[in-house]
């Protein structure tokens, strides 16, 4: 009798013990198969609504023919940083029940010179809360303030270089700006966070923020650690994209992020 009802409290402690474990991956599934379609349409958007013409004018200075142009700046619409067409589902319903957003990053094809096509990296998002603000970058070079407040999470621009490594890292250190501090814009990044390098368009996976100094052995916050050897040094200092977490927050917002080569007729 004891020992069936020992191997009765075994049983109990082993669902106990699993179930939210279980409950965790059913949402990590589903958040992908959200973020998969949320992408779709996100790409199916990008190419209706097209790519403008770059023109002196424009207050980004970026080459889209080099680095990473955030669509809403480069769009035929008007889109501003908080435009519900950023949203998932698109559909017309209650504001309150859109918890998921996306944001685009464009940039030329160089390998397909003469095509006119261009590598398109959408950001899927959860919204944390209809009372959190997500840190994002302005467009005016006369700014003093770099990171304003979003409603919905928006990719940031976060300097950084490979300690004067060569060839392909995977590791890597946040730099100081002019108007901010290197910790500072580390703290954009968080140990889950992806990466999109502004200079290669290339797609990188942040194994673990704050590493110790190959260099010095010491512990140092800027310092990033990739899951891959996927950062050119070659190309030296430069930019990396990212979705930040929410002003106050240390939880990575992000859901997916998805690339494909889009021509603009």
């Amino acid at each position: 009798m004891l020992l069936a009802a020992g191997i009765l409290v075994i049983g109990f402690m082993l669902i106990a013990g699993s179930l939210p474990v279980g409950i965790k991956l059913t949402a990590m599934g589903t958040e992908r198969t959200i973020g998969a379609v949320a992408a779709d349409e996100a790409f199916a958007k990008v190419r209706l609504f097209g790519l403008r013409n770059p023109t002196p004018a424009d207050p980004w200075p970026a080459d889209p023919n080099v680095h990473c142009v955030d669509y809403a700046g480069v769009s035929q619409l008007i889109l501003t940083p908080n435009s519900d067409e950023y949203s998932y589902p698109s559909t017309d319903v209650r504001p309150d029940t859109k918890k998921y957003y996306w944001a685009a990053m464009c940039k030329y094809n160089l390998f397909d010179l003469g095509l006119d096509t261009f590598q398109v990296t959408v950001f899927v998002s959860r919204d944390t809360g209809l009372n959190t603000r997500y840190p994002y970058p302005s467009w005016n070079p006369l700014n003093t303030n770099p990171l304003l407040l979003a409603r919905y999470p928006r990719p940031v621009q976060v300097p950084v270089d490979a300690m004067g490594a060569t060839g392909m890292v995977d590791t890597i250190q946040v730099v100081a700006t002019p108007l901010s501090d290197s910790q500072e814009m580390a703290r954009l990044i968080t140990d889950e966070s992806v990466l999109l390098d502004d200079r290669t368009g290339q797609i990188m996976r942040v194994l673990k923020r704050g590493v110790n100094n190959p260099i010095s052995g010491i512990y140092d916050p800027t310092i990033i650690r990739l899951e891959n050897k996927l950062f050119d040094a070659g190309f030296g200092p430069r930019h990396v994209w990212v979705i930040p977490p929410a002003k106050g927050s240390g939880r990575y917002p992000g859901v997916g992020v998805y690339q494909r080569t889009i021509k603009f007729k």
